[in-house]
C-alpha cells in the first residue's frame, strides 16, 4: 500500500481534536459492554416487578402513562416475566460479545436495540445513566470499535492490512460534541439559586435515599463559607453578582460553584489543539474526578460509571504511548493509515442526526430562554424512534428540597397490623398535632398515629436504585395514575406468599416527607401523605385516582 502524505498542521489539529484513537475507543467498547451485562444482570432481579403485567408496571399502565410510544418495543409485545427474562438474556449475551469485540459489527446493534426497547418499557425506572448510555452506544455503532483489542481483530490474522492509529470523520466528532452537550447544557440548565448561592451541594447530599453516609455528613459538616473568608468578602462577592449565602457550609459553596464552572469550561477544554496530548488527558481526567466525587456522595445507579466509560473513548494516543501500550505489534514499521468512516451517505446521516440532537438540547432551554428553536415536528419522530431524546436537567434547575421514605401499613383479614413495605410491623405512637401535621391513624384506634421516625439510612430502606426511582416518580402528582397498579402488585406479592387470616385486606401508601432546612436552620416537622389507599378484595377501575 502506498503511505499516504502526513497531514497539514490544521489537519493534524482536526483529527487530533475530533478524532478518536483506536485504543482508547476498543476500551470504551470494553467498559460500556461490561457496563450493559451488569446492569442487566441487576434488571433481572426485578424483572418480575418492572417488566411483566404481574408487576408494578404491567404494560397496561405503560401505555396508558406514556400514550404514544414511538419506539417499537419487543418488551411491550409479552406480558410474562420469563419472555422478559429471556429478552435480557439475549440481550446480555449480545453485550458480552461487543465487550468482547466477537462479531462486534452484529453485537453492538443488538445490544443498543434491545436497549432502547427495554428503556421504552421501562421508562419510570430510567435515570440519566441510562439516558447517556444510549445515546453513547448509538454513536459507538458509527465507529470501528473492533478495530483493536477485540477477538475480531485477533481473527483478521497476520496477513491482514496495517492497524489504523485512530479515526477521524463525522462519528467521530459527534461522539465527542454528544458528551459536551452532556455538561454545557446542564450548566445552562441549573438556573436556580442554590447553585448561584452555594448551597446546590449542600441540598444535594442532603437528599437522604440518595446520599451515602458518612460521607455525606462529613461534606456538610464543618465551617460555613461566611466564617471562614469574612463578612466583608461575602459583601465584596455580592457587588460582582455572586449571591454567596455565608450559612452555607464552605465545603458545598466549592463544589457548588467548581462544579458548575467546570461544566462550562470542561467541554470547551476538549477541542484546545495545543498541548494536545497533555490538555486532553487532564481534562478526561478531571471530568473522571468529578464522577468519582459523584459516586462516593450519591447513589445515582450506573450514571458516573457510564460517563467515566464514555471519556475512556476521548483519551489521546499520546497517552498510550507514554504507558508504553504501543499502536501496533514490535517490528512492525508499516505506515499507520487513518480510519474514516463509512460511505459519504452514511456520513450524511450523522451529520443530520447531530444537527437533530443540538437542536433538541437547545429545545430544552425553552422555559429560560423563550426563543430558543423548538425541534420540528417533521423530523422529531426520528429522535423518538432512535432514542435519542434527550433532557440533561441533573439537579437543575436545582436540587431536591425535599426527600421522605415511605411506610405502607396494611391489615390482614385476621386484623393484624403489618407494614408491606419493609414486612415487619407498623410502629404507632401516641397522636401529637403539636408541629401542625395531619397524622396518619391507627385504622382501628384513633389516640394512636404512625410513626415518624426517621430510618438511621433512608436509602437502605428501598431495595435497590431502581426502586428509588421508580418511588420517587410515583410520588410525584403527574405520576398518579400508577399509584393503582403498584397497589394491585403489592397485595399480589403479598397474598402469594401467605393464606387465609394471613392474607392483605388492604394497605395505604404513605408518604413522609421531610424538607431539607435552609443552611443554618433547625429541621422542620415530618408531614406524612396517604398517597394511595389499596382494597385488596376489590378490583378498582382502571382509571380510579385517590391521594395526593
Amino acid at each position: 500500500m502506498t503511505p499516504a502524505p502526513p497531514p497539514g498542521r490544521l489537519k493534524r489539529a482536526l483529527i487530533d481534536v475530533f478524532g478518536m484513537d483506536l485504543r482508547s475507543l476498543a476500551l470504551m467498547r470494553a467498559l460500556l459492554g461490561l457496563l450493559m451485562v451488569i446492569d442487566l444482570g441487576v434488571r433481572l432481579t426485578t424483572v418480575r416487578v418492572f417488566a411483566s403485567d404481574w408487576g408494578a408496571m404491567p404494560r397496561e399502565a405503560v401505555m396508558k402513562h406514556v400514550p404514544r410510544v414511538w419506539s417499537v418495543s419487543l418488551y411491550m409485545g409479552v406480558g410474562e416475566w420469563q419472555l422478559s427474562a429471556a429478552l435480557m438474556l439475549i440481550a446480555a449475551a449480545a453485550s458480552a460479545m461487543y465487550a468482547l469485540g466477537w462479531h462486534t459489527r452484529r453485537s453492538g446493534p443488538i445490544a443498543w436495540l434491545l436497549l432502547i426497547m427495554l428503556h421504552t418499557r421501562a421508562g419510570l425506572v430510567l435515570s440519566a445513566g441510562d439516558i447517556v448510555l444510549r445515546v453513547v452506544m448509538f454513536w459507538a455503532l458509527f465507529l470501528p470499535t473492533w478495530a483493536r483489542f477485540s477477538v475480531d481483530a485477533l481473527r483478521a490474522g497476520p496477513g491482514a492490512p496495517p492497524p489504523a492509529r485512530s479515526v477521524f470523520g463525522v462519528a467521530s466528532a459527534a461522539f465527542g460534541l454528544q458528551l459536551a452537550f452532556i455538561y454545557l447544557f446542564t450548566a445552562v440548565l441549573k438556573s436556580g439559586r442554590a447553585w448561584a448561592d452555594g448551597s446546590a451541594v449542600y441540598y444535594a447530599l442532603s437528599i437522604d435515599y440518595f446520599a451515602k453516609q458518612p460521607f455525606c455528613e462529613l461534606m456538610l459538616s464543618g465551617p460555613t463559607a461566611g466564617a471562614v473568608i469574612g463578612d466583608a468578602a461575602v459583601s465584596a462577592l455580592h457587588r460582582i453578582g455572586i449571591p454567596l449565602d455565608p450559612k452555607v457550609p464552605l465545603t458545598s459553596a466549592v463544589f457548588t460553584y467548581s462544579t458548575l464552572v467546570w461544566e462550562y469550561v470542561g467541554p470547551l477544554l476538549l477541542y484546545v489543539p495545543l498541548r494536545f496530548a497533555t490538555v486532553r488527558t487532564a481534562v478526561v481526567a478531571a471530568f473522571m474526578l468529578l464522577h468519582v466525587g459523584f459516586h462516593l456522595g450519591l447513589d445515582i445507579g450506573i450514571f458516573p460509571f457510564v460517563c467515566m466509560a464514555a471519556w475512556v473513548g476521548l483519551l489521546p494516543g499520546g497517552l498510550w504511548d507514554r504507558l508504553g501500550w504501543a499502536d501496533a505489534p514490535a517490528g512492525d514499521r508499516r505506515p499507520r493509515p487513518l480510519a474514516w468512516t463509512h460511505h459519504w451517505a452514511v456520513n450524511g446521516a450523522a451529520f443530520g442526526l447531530l444537527l437533530l440532537v443540538f437542536n433538541w438540547n437547545l429545545s430544552t432551554l425553552q422555559k429560560h430562554f423563550p426563543k430558543a428553536p423548538s425541534v420540528p415536528h417533521e423530523v422529531r419522530w426520528i429522535g423518538n424512534v432512535l432514542r435519542l431524546d434527550q433532557k440533561w436537567d441533573m439537579f437543575a434547575p436545582f436540587p431536591l428540597k425535599d426527600d421522605g421514605w415511605w411506610r405502607m401499613p396494611g391489615t390482614t383479614m385476621g386484623g393484624r397490623h403489618v407494614d408491606v413495605w419493609s414486612g415487619g410491623e407498623p410502629e404507632w405512637v401516641p397522636v401529637d398535632t403539636s408541629d401542625g401535621h395531619t397524622p396518619a391513624l391507627h385504622p382501628a384506634d384513633p389516640g394512636l398515629e404512625l410513626s415518624r421516625a426517621k430510618p438511621a439510612d433512608v436509602r437502605a430502606t428501598f431495595p435497590d436504585q431502581r426502586w428509588r426511582k421508580y418511588m420517587r416518580n410515583l410520588w410525584q402528582k403527574e405520576n398518579k395514575s400508577m399509584r393503582l397498579y403498584l397497589g394491585k402488585h403489592l397485595c399480589r406479592a403479598w397474598n402469594e406468599t401467605h393464606s387465609g387470616k394471613d392474607r392483605l385486606r388492604e394497605l395505604r401508601m404513605v408518604y413522609m416527607k421531610e424538607l431539607t432546612p435552609k443552611p443554618g436552620e433547625a429541621q422542620g416537622p415530618v408531614t406524612p401523605t396517604v398517597v394511595w389507599t389499596h382494597d385488596c378484595t376489590a378490583v378498582p377501575k382502571p382509571d380510579e385516582t385517590q391521594g395526593a
